[in-house]
């Protein structure tokens, strides 16, 4: 069975091979040998094109190798590559021209910016230039103005980031990761209006676009709590959220829910899907249908970021949606492992991301676990199949990411189940209806009545929240596993399912 997946899923190996590069570079430094192993990869895929070799069975391997070992040489390769990206050598107070990449994150005494730098003074450009950094502004009615796109001209004694005192997370290290090379609080600043590259220009649109949205968002719903829920749930925007509300939403389970990610994608893009059924079955209504949709995908990505979970629900829905229009079901696992391939050759320390592992992990699991679970219990009647469904997905995700968010949260839902069937179908009708309000506030101006439903949906949502998250005993806290625990859960949770499978296919 291990084999035959293997043999439908070229992409897994693919992916396995990458993913050893990344780590084995990052880990200890192998890039030495990384010429010997493509030159070797090179000459076994030079064999395979003489005719002779290439029809003999005992060389039948050696293309696949050959690929395989190239995958493995890119992950050693792109990892050195991101990792000298972010290096940071620049000591002392100079000048920048950066670019904020994002909106400033307001802080108790300052701002958080992220930003990429553009030049430097003489001394020094050649070293920092599109190194991103994180700075720090003074909190004013200035700063309050800043926006992403815009550039500075700063005055800046940026250096790598320290350690927390007595903290076990190592924060250099996972700013490292996120490609941040430098931190610093500046100390003088001023605008400098120069036009964003067109190859940027998308992205801030997106993001101006967004904060629009978030103006008018504002009007129809006053009320904090249903402001922030709203941002999160659409635009996958949590920093208005207060702490008490978000850790009430990671007690019952429901943080999945505020990240946008597939569950969002798959309701939205089911919704539309629906309403353009129309098009009908055939080749030309598939294609059509497929080129309105995929544009919205990547434009709604856009709007919430692009973060890694996004990232992987907008590729798995472009690859469906691909197949889908040329009649080509993909084999779901393949489709999982191309996109993480794909990611990975963009940014291989998404690897590291935690978005990135629970949500691959949870859609590995409804994969593989799922049709196992649904097959436990067949209903013919649509509305307990739907909840059976329900039931099935969240349960099946669970259990691949429960090792993991252990690891790090220490923390386990023991109502994950109800979380889900309450939280899930509510959450599908607010990604429908706050669109539809905000469409409405557009055309008719801000109307008490218009935002009336959408307000008392959310309303109704944060009180099962808080309602949830006051039953006794609902999150068990206090769990710890280290790296070697985990992965022996995770070896002993694939054996489990792989004997189950095996002999409910028997």
């Amino acid at each position: 069975m291990i084999l035959q997946t293997f043999r439908q899923a070229p992409f897994l190996r693919l992916l396995l091979a990458l993913i050893a590069g990344i780590l084995l570079q990052f880990y200890s430094d192998c890039s030495a040998f990384a010429g010997g192993i493509l030159t070797f990869a090179a000459g076994l895929l030079l064999l395979c094109t003489i005719p002779k070799i290439r029809k003999s069975y005992a060389c039948r391997h050696f293309f696949g190798i050959g690929i395989f070992l190239i995958s493995f040489v890119l992950g050693i390769y792109l990892t050195k590559k991101t990792w000298l990206q972010s290096e940071w050598m620049i000591e002392g107070e100079h000048s920048y021209l950066v670019r904020l990449t994002d909106d400033p994150v307001a802080k108790p005494k300052s701002r958080m910016c992220k930003a990429e730098i553009l030049s430097a003074n003489e001394s020094v450009v050649r070293e920092v230039v599109n190194t991103k950094v994180l700075l720090y502004i003074p909190n004013d009615s200035a700063s309050s103005r800043l926006t992403a796109g815009q550039c500075l001209l700063i005055r800046a004694s940026l250096e790598k980031p320290n350690s927390f005192p007595g903290a076990d997370f190592d924060y250099p290290l996972y700013l490292r990761r996120q490609g941040y090379g430098a931190v610093g609080f500046v100390k003088y600043w001023q605008r400098d209006d120069r036009p964003v590259p067109c190859n940027q220009f998308l992205w801030f649109e997106s993001l101006k676009l967004r904060n629009r949205l978030f103006v008018h968002l504002r009007e129809l719903l006053p009320d904090s709590h249903s402001f922030a829920l709203a941002a999160a749930l659409m635009f996958g925007y949590t920093h208005a959220m207060d702490k008490d509300l978000r850790q009430s939403f990671a007690h019952i389970g429901a943080g999945h829910i505020l990240a946008v990610s597939g569950l969002h994608f798959n309701l939205i893009f089911g919704a539309a899907y629906f309403l353009l059924s129309f098009l009908g079955r055939g080749m030309q209504g598939k294609i059509i249908r497929q080129l309105i949709l995929l544009p919205c995908i990547w434009g709604f990505a856009f709007l919430t970021g692009l973060s890694p979970s996004v990232l992987r629900a907008a590729c798995m829905l472009s690859l469906w949606g691909i197949g889908d229009a040329l009649f080509y079901r993909p084999f779901t696992l393949n489709t999982v492992a191309a996109t993480a391939f794909f990611l990975l050759l963009y940014y291989p320390f998404y690897l590291w991301d935690i978005g990135f592992q629970l949500s691959f992990i949870a859609v590995v699991s409804i994969v593989i676990i799922n049709p196992v679970i649904v097959r436990l219990y067949p209903v013919n009647n649509p509305m307990v199949k739907y909840v059976w469904d329900l039931i099935a997905v969240s349960l099946s995700a669970q259990i691949g990411v429960f090792p993991l968010s252990i690891y790090y949260f220490h923390q386990f839902p023991m109502l994950f189940l109800l979380t889900n069937l309450l939280l899930i179908p509510l959450s599908g009708i607010l990604l429908l209806l706050i669109p539809v309000s905000l469409l409405c506030q557009l055309i008719f101006g801000t109307q008490a009545w218009l935002a009336f439903p959408l307000r008392e949906l959310l309303s109704l949502f944060i009180s099962i929240t808080q309602s949830l998250d006051r039953i006794p005993g609902g999150n068990i806290a206090g769990l710890y596993l280290d790296v070697s625990e985990t992965i022996l859960c995770y070896i002993g949770l694939g054996f489990i399912v792989y004997l189950f499978v095996r002999r409910r296919m028997s």
